[in-house]
């Protein structure tokens, strides 16, 4: 093409940007849904799961003598909502944005969120023995259980 005219071939460039083949922009279509839906979980889930919680909601697991075990809303499929919101909004962030450094450090993110949860479960269980264990053998940590 004559004059700096651009082709629109699929490894021309516009304004910079590589024109990608439509099997690549599906995946990448693909990708960016799941990200957005992993957001909008996590938008549901964390508000949901602190109003559920109440004044059970502290900064630093602990229980108290008057400590009730927690079981409706969120906490009906995940055992630790909080800790799922926040891995989905994390993946979901580094999926929609496809920001690398987020998406490699996620694992990370699940390693610490499954040890603090698994500190947590233990002393619930230390609270309310055999109903904190059948609750956990029932519910999922992060995701739920389509069967137990």
């Amino acid at each position: 093409m004559q004059n700096g005219a651009h082709s629109f071939e699929p490894s021309s460039r516009l304004n910079g940007l590589r024109w990608f083949d439509a099997r690549r922009a599906r995946a990448s279509g693909v990708i960016l849904g799941t990200g957005l839906l992993l957001g909008l979980y996590a938008a549901v889930i964390l508000p949901w799961s602190a109003s559920t919680l109440g004044r059970f909601l502290v900064p630093q697991a602990r229980v108290s003598s008057d400590h009730e075990l927690v079981v409706e809303g969120p906490f009906q499929f995940v055992r630790h909502p909080a800790y799922s919101g926040d891995l989905a909004l994390w993946l979901g962030s580094a999926l929609a944005t496809a920001n690398l450094l987020l998406l490699l450090l996620w694992p990370l993110y699940v390693l610490g969120a499954t040890l603090q949860s698994r500190a947590e479960d233990d002393l619930l269980a230390s609270k309310f023995g055999d109903d904190y264990r059948r609750y956990a053998a029932r519910v999922g940590r992060f995701v739920p259980r389509l069967a137990y």
